[in-house]
């Protein structure tokens, strides 16, 4: 009995002690930093993506152009065999997805153009000469998912033999066009017979002979926008 009786005691006296002593406690908390930082991007070559879906690598050769400011890949624009006519011709373009491609690995947020330039004809011996006129349409631009830079301005452009550079493709401000970025020229609707009307040339055919004639197209990337 007596045993019974101090068990019972000494349950009553930790019932009494919890209810005298329990504390209600407050959340509390501290914290700590999270750091990360960046270099500029290294030198080596940026490969071509895909015009179509930028996520995907490309199957154009590149440029091998060293960044960490790189022109990746330029397109060489064909424009078929025509009949001479004596008359001044436009003629559209024989590839259907032309485009050029830049990388900024740079991590400045400074700014970059595109700009191109157009020796005259000449055929294979040199004998014979013309000015042609490039006219660049319909530029569209493209970049990878989750590229959150803002776009670059593509801009219709004229290039005439000779007659110096013409932008294309570049930044108006800082912090434009970080990434990689392609500009595109696809066909507008008003394309026929399988080609494309966004990149013409015109030339004066009455300077023409019955020869094939080759111009040197000049793709300059610079750091200014």
């Amino acid at each position: 009995m007596k045993k019974k009786f101090l068990l019972s005691v000494l349950a009553f006296g930790m019932v009494m002690f919890g209810s005298i002593y329990t504390i209600n406690a407050e959340d509390e908390s501290t914290s700590t930093d999270a750091t990360i930082a960046f270099t500029g991007g290294d030198t080596s070559p940026t490969s071509p993506v895909d015009p179509d879906n930028p996520d995907t690598p490309g199957t154009n050769p590149g440029t091998n152009m060293e960044g960490p400011l790189s022109l990746d890949y330029v397109p060489a624009l064909a424009f078929g065999t025509h009949e001479i006519t004596g008359n001044v011709a436009t003629y559209d373009l024989t590839d259907l997805k032309p485009y050029i491609q830049v990388t900024d690995k740079r991590g400045t947020g400074k700014g970059w153009k595109v700009s191109v330039s157009m020796t005259t004809f000449t055929n294979g011996d040199s004998s014979s000469s013309f000015s042609g006129v490039l006219s660049f349409k319909n530029p569209e631009v493209k970049t990878t998912t989750g590229n959150t830079s803002t776009p670059p301005t593509a801009s219709v452009a004229t290039v005439t033999s000779g007659a110096g550079e013409q932008k294309l493709v570049g930044t108006n401000a800082d912090n434009q066009g970080m990434g990689t970025w392609i500009t595109r020229w696809y066909p507008t609707a008003s394309a026929t017979n399988n080609l494309n009307d966004a990149i013409q040339l015109t030339v004066n055919t009455g300077n023409a002979t019955t020869d094939s004639y080759t111009a040197t197209v000049n793709w300059i990337i610079s750091n200014a926008p």
